[in-house]
């Protein structure tokens, strides 16, 4: 998982695109969860989670986002970005 540069819109929304990618040699489910610092309150952060769409097939790369409160005022290079935890869940056997 890639976390790309947070973009910040009007009315205190902030965006913060990923990509997934199955490198696995077999399908997978990821369950992902996000953590931001910086985007309402310096040092407190704020957590989202964010899954594939089902079983990603082997080498496939997925685009998504995650929308975030903000203050309206913060520009994007005060946001922090943290993958917290990556759950891969292969198909029931």
């Amino acid at each position: 998982m890639i976390a790309y540069v947070p973009q910040h819109h009007p009315h205190g929304v902030l965006t913060v695109p990923f990509t997934i990618t199955n490198h696995g040699d077999r399908p997978y489910r990821y369950d992902i969860t996000v953590m931001v610092t910086g985007a309402i309150d310096p040092g407190v952060p704020q957590s989202a989670h964010i899954s594939s769409d089902g079983m990603l097939p082997p080498s496939t790369t997925m685009a998504t986002e995650i929308n975030f409160e903000s203050r309206d005022e913060v520009p994007a290079q005060d946001i922090n970005v943290r993958i917290a935890n990556i759950d891969k869940r292969g198909p029931s056997t």
